[in-house]
């Protein structure tokens, strides 16, 4: 397989060798490098911003503030249809928190509690390839 010349352009900036005075480089002061294109992205700064995402789909918490639940959700990657709903323990859906898009990252969504009864529920995340669920206790 023969590398193609966006592979080489990426691969000599990743590695830092120099450009041609023909070519238009541009000083990158966070690693000391010249880049041929503004568009084009350090391997250096690549990684800060993978390292800035989360790394797997979770339910990070369900917790309760000032008297309403809310669920915080960690994407690892944006999703085309994700749906959040809330089940009792016989597997029926009683509250739907979300459907649509969303995008990678942290995100709080707000669980409609008002018309549920005191008991266990079961909060089940869908994405893209994956199904999360947590319980959590509704008392007031």
């Amino acid at each position: 397989m023969r590398p193609t010349v966006t592979t080489l352009v990426l691969i000599t900036v990743a590695i830092g060798i120099v450009h041609p005075p023909s070519a238009r480089c541009l000083p990158s002061p966070e690693i000391g490098m010249a880049r041929t294109h503004p568009l084009l992205v350090t391997q250096l700064e690549r990684q800060a911003v993978a390292d800035s995402l989360p790394r797997e789909n979770r339910i990070h918490s369900i917790r309760e503030t000032n008297g309403e639940h809310v669920v915080v959700v960690e994407l690892a990657a944006d999703q085309r249809r994700l749906d959040i709903g809330v089940y009792n323990l016989l597997g029926k859906r009683v509250a739907t928190v979300y459907q649509g898009k969303a995008t990678a990252g942290v995100r709080e969504y707000g669980i409609p509690t008002v018309n549920l009864p005191n008991g266990i529920y079961i909060c089940i995340v869908q994405g893209d390839g994956f199904r999360l669920a947590q319980k959590f206790v509704l008392s007031r």
